[in-house]
Protein backbone atom coordinates (compact mmCIF):
# COMPACT_ATOMS: atom_id res chain seq x y z
CA UNK A 1 0.00 0.00 0.00
CA UNK A 2 2.92 2.13 0.48
CA UNK A 3 3.45 3.89 -2.98
CA UNK A 4 -0.22 4.01 -3.92
CA UNK A 5 -0.81 5.57 -0.91
CA UNK A 6 2.20 7.87 -0.99
CA UNK A 7 1.17 9.03 -4.71
CA UNK A 8 -2.39 9.22 -3.83
CA UNK A 9 -1.52 11.39 -0.43
CA UNK A 10 1.04 13.92 -2.58
CA UNK A 11 0.16 13.92 -6.47
CA UNK A 12 -2.57 16.54 -6.00
CA UNK A 13 -1.45 18.91 -3.66
CA UNK A 14 0.24 22.27 -4.47
CA UNK A 15 3.81 21.89 -4.73
CA UNK A 16 4.42 24.89 -2.09
CA UNK A 17 2.86 22.34 0.62
CA UNK A 18 4.29 19.16 -0.78
CA UNK A 19 7.00 18.76 1.61
CA UNK A 20 4.56 19.88 5.05
CA UNK A 21 2.33 17.03 3.84
CA UNK A 22 5.21 14.64 3.28
CA UNK A 23 6.49 15.36 6.91
CA UNK A 24 2.90 14.52 8.03
CA UNK A 25 2.23 11.66 5.38
CA UNK A 26 4.95 8.57 7.36
CA UNK A 27 4.29 9.95 10.94
CA UNK A 28 0.79 9.12 10.44
CA UNK A 29 2.06 5.61 10.84
CA UNK A 30 3.16 6.61 14.77
CA UNK A 31 -0.95 7.59 15.12
CA UNK A 32 -1.69 4.30 14.11
CA UNK A 33 1.05 2.91 16.26
CA UNK A 34 -0.52 4.74 19.62
CA UNK A 35 -3.84 3.32 18.83
CA UNK A 36 -2.48 -0.13 18.39
CA UNK A 37 -0.78 0.73 22.30
CA UNK A 38 -3.68 2.19 23.94
CA UNK A 39 -5.88 -1.06 22.45
CA UNK A 40 -3.30 -3.48 23.39
CA UNK A 41 -3.87 -2.05 26.70
CA UNK A 42 -7.06 -2.10 27.00
CA UNK A 43 -7.43 -5.62 25.87
CA UNK A 44 -4.73 -7.20 27.24
CA UNK A 45 -6.46 -8.71 30.43
CA UNK A 46 -9.47 -9.78 28.64
CA UNK A 47 -10.59 -12.84 26.54
CA UNK A 48 -8.64 -15.10 28.89
CA UNK A 49 -5.51 -13.17 28.10
CA UNK A 50 -5.58 -13.22 24.73
CA UNK A 51 -3.53 -9.88 24.80
CA UNK A 52 -2.02 -9.61 21.32
CA UNK A 53 -4.52 -11.98 19.30
CA UNK A 54 -7.30 -9.63 20.92
CA UNK A 55 -5.44 -6.80 19.44
CA UNK A 56 -5.43 -8.69 15.46
CA UNK A 57 -9.15 -9.50 16.04
CA UNK A 58 -9.87 -6.10 16.84
CA UNK A 59 -7.79 -4.10 14.04
CA UNK A 60 -9.25 -5.85 10.80
CA UNK A 61 -12.11 -3.38 11.66
CA UNK A 62 -10.57 -0.60 10.63
CA UNK A 63 -8.52 -2.04 7.79
CA UNK A 64 -12.09 -3.20 6.26
CA UNK A 65 -13.31 0.29 7.22
CA UNK A 66 -10.46 2.17 5.53
CA UNK A 67 -11.03 0.36 2.05
CA UNK A 68 -14.75 1.15 2.11
CA UNK A 69 -13.72 4.63 3.08
CA UNK A 70 -10.95 5.00 -0.02
CA UNK A 71 -13.66 3.91 -1.81
CA UNK A 72 -15.79 6.49 -1.68
CA UNK A 73 -13.68 9.15 -2.98
CA UNK A 74 -12.80 9.59 -6.60
CA UNK A 75 -9.03 9.06 -8.08
CA UNK A 76 -7.32 12.57 -8.47
CA UNK A 77 -6.96 15.13 -11.14
CA UNK A 78 -3.25 14.18 -11.75
CA UNK A 79 -4.18 10.24 -11.97
CA UNK A 80 -6.84 11.30 -13.94
CA UNK A 81 -5.01 13.14 -17.03
CA UNK A 82 -1.61 10.24 -16.47
CA UNK A 83 -4.66 7.49 -17.49
CA UNK A 84 -6.24 9.50 -20.26
CA UNK A 85 -2.51 10.20 -21.59
CA UNK A 86 -1.64 6.32 -21.05
CA UNK A 87 -5.22 5.46 -22.86
CA UNK A 88 -3.81 7.37 -25.73
CA UNK A 89 -0.48 5.67 -25.51
CA UNK A 90 -2.04 1.97 -25.88
CA UNK A 91 -2.61 2.39 -29.50
CA UNK A 92 1.51 1.94 -29.73
CA UNK A 93 2.71 -1.05 -27.48
CA UNK A 94 6.21 -1.22 -29.18
CA UNK A 95 6.13 2.57 -28.09
CA UNK A 96 5.52 1.57 -24.39
CA UNK A 97 7.65 -1.10 -24.15
CA UNK A 98 10.32 0.81 -25.73
CA UNK A 99 9.57 4.18 -23.27
CA UNK A 100 9.72 1.26 -20.61
CA UNK A 101 13.39 0.57 -21.25
CA UNK A 102 14.61 3.67 -21.33
CA UNK A 103 12.94 4.38 -18.11
CA UNK A 104 15.32 1.12 -16.78
CA UNK A 105 18.40 2.28 -18.85
CA UNK A 106 18.29 5.25 -17.49
CA UNK A 107 17.13 4.32 -13.55
CA UNK A 108 18.72 1.36 -12.50
CA UNK A 109 21.51 3.08 -10.44
CA UNK A 110 19.05 5.04 -8.70
CA UNK A 111 17.00 2.04 -8.51
CA UNK A 112 19.89 0.46 -6.63
CA UNK A 113 20.53 3.39 -4.30
CA UNK A 114 16.61 3.50 -3.26
CA UNK A 115 17.11 0.22 -1.98
CA UNK A 116 20.43 0.81 -0.01
CA UNK A 117 18.70 3.60 1.39
CA UNK A 118 15.25 2.00 2.19
CA UNK A 119 17.19 -0.75 3.88
CA UNK A 120 18.91 1.86 5.78
CA UNK A 121 15.77 3.61 6.80
CA UNK A 122 13.93 0.99 7.63
CA UNK A 123 16.99 -0.46 9.74
CA UNK A 124 16.49 2.96 11.27
CA UNK A 125 13.18 2.40 11.89
CA UNK A 126 12.61 -1.27 13.29
CA UNK A 127 15.89 -1.42 14.72
CA UNK A 128 14.69 2.05 18.02
CA UNK A 129 11.36 0.68 18.70
CA UNK A 130 10.38 -3.45 17.57
CA UNK A 131 12.50 -4.57 20.74
CA UNK A 132 11.62 -1.32 23.00
CA UNK A 133 8.63 -2.28 24.83
CA UNK A 134 10.63 -5.60 25.84
CA UNK A 135 13.33 -3.76 27.06
CA UNK A 136 11.28 -1.39 29.30
CA UNK A 137 9.63 -4.91 30.99
CA UNK A 138 11.83 -7.02 30.97
CA UNK A 139 15.29 -4.61 31.82
CA UNK A 140 13.68 -1.34 33.03
CA UNK A 141 11.49 -3.25 34.96
CA UNK A 142 8.47 -0.80 34.06
CA UNK A 143 4.71 -1.38 34.77
CA UNK A 144 2.12 -2.34 31.77
CA UNK A 145 0.59 1.11 32.90
CA UNK A 146 4.04 3.31 32.23
CA UNK A 147 5.46 0.99 29.74
CA UNK A 148 2.05 2.01 27.39
CA UNK A 149 2.55 6.26 28.82
CA UNK A 150 6.66 6.03 27.35
CA UNK A 151 5.60 4.26 23.63
CA UNK A 152 2.56 6.94 23.90
CA UNK A 153 4.78 10.05 24.58
CA UNK A 154 7.61 8.84 22.14
CA UNK A 155 5.38 8.31 19.53
CA UNK A 156 3.65 11.99 19.78
CA UNK A 157 7.54 12.96 19.86
CA UNK A 158 7.53 11.42 16.23
CA UNK A 159 4.72 13.07 14.90
CA UNK A 160 6.42 16.17 15.58
CA UNK A 161 9.83 15.89 14.57
CA UNK A 162 8.14 14.42 10.84
CA UNK A 163 5.88 17.96 10.81
CA UNK A 164 9.18 19.55 11.65
CA UNK A 165 11.69 18.64 9.74
CA UNK A 166 8.94 17.86 6.76
CA UNK A 167 8.83 21.60 6.51
CA UNK A 168 12.54 22.40 7.14
CA UNK A 169 13.38 20.03 4.17
CA UNK A 170 11.31 22.58 2.09
CA UNK A 171 14.19 25.23 3.22
CA UNK A 172 17.27 22.90 3.75
CA UNK A 173 16.79 20.57 1.45
CA UNK A 174 16.02 16.66 1.37
CA UNK A 175 19.73 15.25 2.04
CA UNK A 176 20.91 17.58 4.55
CA UNK A 177 17.66 17.63 7.21
CA UNK A 178 18.28 13.80 6.83
CA UNK A 179 21.88 13.80 8.31
CA UNK A 180 20.67 16.39 10.69
CA UNK A 181 18.31 13.98 12.11
CA UNK A 182 21.11 11.32 12.04
CA UNK A 183 23.10 13.37 14.16
CA UNK A 184 20.34 14.16 16.24
CA UNK A 185 19.63 10.35 16.87
CA UNK A 186 23.36 9.60 17.54
CA UNK A 187 23.06 11.95 20.26
CA UNK A 188 19.91 10.49 21.69
CA UNK A 189 20.44 7.03 21.45
CA UNK A 190 21.85 6.63 25.05
CA UNK A 191 19.51 8.60 27.10
CA UNK A 192 16.50 6.21 25.00
CA UNK A 193 17.98 2.88 25.75
CA UNK A 194 20.14 3.22 28.90
CA UNK A 195 18.60 5.76 30.38
CA UNK A 196 18.26 5.28 34.51
CA UNK A 197 14.61 5.38 35.19
CA UNK A 198 11.22 6.12 33.38
CA UNK A 199 11.70 9.87 33.05
CA UNK A 200 15.02 9.79 31.19
CA UNK A 201 13.83 6.72 29.05
CA UNK A 202 10.76 8.74 28.10
CA UNK A 203 12.58 12.02 27.08
CA UNK A 204 15.40 10.00 25.55
CA UNK A 205 13.17 7.78 23.50
CA UNK A 206 10.82 11.42 22.40
CA UNK A 207 14.04 12.80 21.18
CA UNK A 208 15.15 9.65 19.80
CA UNK A 209 11.74 9.55 17.46
CA UNK A 210 11.37 12.53 16.74
CA UNK A 211 15.08 12.31 15.09
CA UNK A 212 13.39 8.83 13.57
CA UNK A 213 10.76 9.96 12.10
CA UNK A 214 11.65 13.65 11.16
CA UNK A 215 14.44 11.46 8.71
CA UNK A 216 11.56 9.70 7.47
CA UNK A 217 8.87 12.48 7.37
CA UNK A 218 10.88 13.50 4.24
CA UNK A 219 11.81 9.72 2.45
CA UNK A 220 8.19 10.18 0.71
CA UNK A 221 8.96 12.98 -1.40
CA UNK A 222 12.87 12.20 -1.54
CA UNK A 223 11.76 8.96 -3.20
CA UNK A 224 9.19 10.47 -5.68
CA UNK A 225 12.21 13.29 -6.85
CA UNK A 226 14.18 10.60 -7.18
CA UNK A 227 11.72 7.86 -8.79
CA UNK A 228 11.23 7.74 -12.75
CA UNK A 229 8.37 10.00 -13.39
CA UNK A 230 6.00 7.46 -15.22
CA UNK A 231 7.40 5.08 -12.91
CA UNK A 232 7.90 6.47 -9.47
CA UNK A 233 4.46 4.78 -7.52
CA UNK A 234 6.06 0.83 -8.42
CA UNK A 235 9.71 2.53 -7.89
CA UNK A 236 8.98 4.14 -4.35
CA UNK A 237 6.86 1.26 -3.32
CA UNK A 238 9.14 -1.32 -4.48
CA UNK A 239 12.74 0.28 -3.00
CA UNK A 240 10.41 0.71 0.32
CA UNK A 241 9.26 -2.99 0.97
CA UNK A 242 12.74 -4.50 -0.86
CA UNK A 243 14.43 -1.80 2.51
CA UNK A 244 11.65 -3.38 4.70
CA UNK A 245 12.53 -6.70 3.83
CA UNK A 246 16.29 -6.44 4.38
CA UNK A 247 15.16 -4.87 7.72
CA UNK A 248 12.91 -7.20 8.75
CA UNK A 249 15.10 -9.40 11.47
CA UNK A 250 16.04 -6.41 13.07
CA UNK A 251 14.31 -7.60 16.35
CA UNK A 252 15.82 -10.83 16.07
CA UNK A 253 19.42 -9.66 15.51
CA UNK A 254 19.02 -7.88 18.95
CA UNK A 255 17.53 -10.32 20.63
CA UNK A 256 19.67 -12.67 19.61
CA UNK A 257 23.01 -10.48 19.88
CA UNK A 258 21.29 -9.44 23.69
CA UNK A 259 21.17 -12.93 25.00
CA UNK A 260 24.49 -12.85 25.18
CA UNK A 261 24.32 -10.08 27.66
CA UNK A 262 22.58 -11.44 30.72
CA UNK A 263 22.25 -8.75 33.68
CA UNK A 264 22.30 -10.95 36.79
CA UNK A 265 21.46 -14.53 37.34
CA UNK A 266 17.61 -13.91 36.63
CA UNK A 267 16.96 -15.86 33.56
CA UNK A 268 15.49 -14.16 30.72
CA UNK A 269 17.00 -10.62 31.57
CA UNK A 270 19.15 -9.53 29.57
CA UNK A 271 21.11 -5.76 28.54
CA UNK A 272 19.04 -5.18 25.39
CA UNK A 273 19.98 -1.21 25.75
CA UNK A 274 23.23 -2.12 25.33
CA UNK A 275 22.87 -3.82 22.20
CA UNK A 276 20.09 -1.21 20.27
CA UNK A 277 22.32 1.72 21.51
CA UNK A 278 25.25 -0.18 19.48
CA UNK A 279 23.25 -1.41 16.82
CA UNK A 280 21.24 2.11 16.59
CA UNK A 281 24.29 4.27 16.41
CA UNK A 282 25.84 1.77 13.58
CA UNK A 283 22.70 2.44 11.27
CA UNK A 284 22.36 5.94 11.94
CA UNK A 285 26.41 6.30 10.58
CA UNK A 286 25.63 3.62 7.86
CA UNK A 287 22.14 6.13 6.54
CA UNK A 288 24.33 9.23 7.09
CA UNK A 289 27.22 7.75 4.36
CA UNK A 290 24.35 6.67 2.13
CA UNK A 291 22.75 9.85 2.07
CA UNK A 292 26.01 11.72 1.92
CA UNK A 293 27.28 9.39 -1.45
CA UNK A 294 23.65 9.70 -2.69
CA UNK A 295 21.72 12.46 -5.14
CA UNK A 296 19.11 14.86 -4.68
CA UNK A 297 16.21 16.05 -7.01
CA UNK A 298 15.30 19.17 -4.68
CA UNK A 299 12.16 20.98 -5.87
CA UNK A 300 11.98 18.26 -8.74
CA UNK A 301 8.39 18.91 -10.56
CA UNK A 302 6.11 16.12 -9.79
CA UNK A 303 3.44 16.90 -12.48
CA UNK A 304 5.62 17.24 -15.74
CA UNK A 305 4.14 14.18 -17.06
CA UNK A 306 1.20 15.35 -17.74
CA UNK A 307 2.06 19.13 -17.77
CA UNK A 308 3.52 18.12 -21.80
CA UNK A 309 3.44 16.06 -24.39
CA UNK A 310 6.28 14.49 -24.45
CA UNK A 311 7.91 12.60 -22.23
CA UNK A 312 11.05 13.39 -20.20
CA UNK A 313 13.37 11.19 -19.07
CA UNK A 314 15.74 12.51 -16.44
CA UNK A 315 19.42 10.93 -15.71
CA UNK A 316 21.77 10.85 -13.56
CA UNK A 317 23.71 13.96 -14.20
CA UNK A 318 20.44 15.42 -14.10
CA UNK A 319 19.48 19.28 -15.20
CA UNK A 320 19.87 17.84 -18.78
CA UNK A 321 16.44 16.16 -19.63
CA UNK A 322 16.14 14.59 -23.20
CA UNK A 323 12.96 14.29 -24.69
CA UNK A 324 11.69 11.15 -26.50
CA UNK A 325 9.22 11.13 -29.41
CA UNK A 326 6.92 7.98 -30.06
CA UNK A 327 6.49 8.17 -33.71
CA UNK A 328 3.38 6.61 -34.98
CA UNK A 329 4.78 2.67 -35.86
CA UNK A 330 6.29 3.00 -32.41
CA UNK A 331 10.37 4.05 -32.78
CA UNK A 332 12.33 6.27 -30.22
Amino acid sequence: MYGTAAATSLENIPPESISMMSGLFLPGYNLGYIFAIIFYRAFQYTHGGEGWRSLCWFTAGPAALLAIWRLCFPEGEYFSKLKEKREFEKLNAVGRWNDAKVAIANYWVVFVYLIFLMSGMNFMSHGTMDLYPTLLVTQAKLGTDAKTVVMVVSNLGAIAGGLIFGQLSEILGRRLCISVCCLLGGAFVYPAFLGANENTLMAGSTLLMAAVFGAWGQITIHLFELSPPRYRTLAAGLAYQLGNLASSASATIEATIGARFPIGDKPGVYNYGLVMCIFSGAVFGYVLIVIFLGPERFHRDLYEQVRTDDEKIYTLDDEKAETHHIDSVGRV
